[in-house]
């Protein structure tokens, strides 16, 4: 073992074909085992760059392909080899923006890729993406959607109704008593087809 000058705090422990402890103010911080090596605290890499102009970083993998960093601005999380999984066995996987203007996005097609796939807006809306083109956004009274819809099936309750025109100029629905094609807006309601049957 190491002392300090008055023999009364351990500085570090050497132990022959075994571990080695290093201590602050008497307190082990680290410690190596067969297994590898324990942390008693807090690790901290700085964001600062070395020689060659590369942020410190904590590398994980034989070929540094998992890396965590800070370059001063933002954090990053960078795999450079197969997929990034996260899993857990047990409960939610919970991914936050605590700050109060924070906004979740997500953005795919490579690092430097601008086109946004999902954007969760604080306190607003939730918006769904196509090659860069938005074409669903949630709203306070429900969703917009941007081009066409297919669905194998599509079920309102009384009183919710289907708007057509900018000004919701035709209304369908069904008011728990009676089915209703209403035209509220600009122009005539017209029924054309080559053969028109109303039963």
């Amino acid at each position: 073992s190491i002392k300090d000058d008055s023999a009364s705090e351990t500085l570090a422990t050497f132990n022959n074909n075994g571990s080695v402890q290093l201590f602050y103010d008497n307190s082990q911080k680290l410690g190596t085992a067969g297994w590898g090596v324990q942390i008693n605290g807090i690790l901290k890499v700085l964001d600062s760059t070395d020689s060659s102009g590369t942020t410190n970083n904590l590398t994980v993998g034989t070929g540094s392909d998992l890396k965590l960093f800070h370059d001063a601005t933002h954090s990053y999380i960078e795999n450079s080899t197969g997929q990034l999984s996260i899993n857990n066995s047990s409960g939610n996987i919970s991914v936050k923006a605590t700050d109060s203007n924070g906004d979740f996005i997500l953005r795919v097609g490579g690092s430097t890729s601008s086109e946004n796939a999902i954007v969760a807006v604080h306190n607003g809306e939730v918006i769904l993406s196509f090659n860069g083109n938005t074409k669903l956004t949630t709203t306070n009274s429900g969703v917009t959607v941007t081009g066409g819809v297919v669905a194998d099936g599509f079920t309102l309750g009384d009183n919710e109704n289907i708007q057509f025109g900018d000004s919701n100029d035709l209304k369908i629905f069904h008011n728990g008593s009676h089915s209703y094609i209403a035209d509220l807006g600009t122009g005539d309601l017209r029924i054309t087809g080559s053969a028109v049957h109303i039963q």
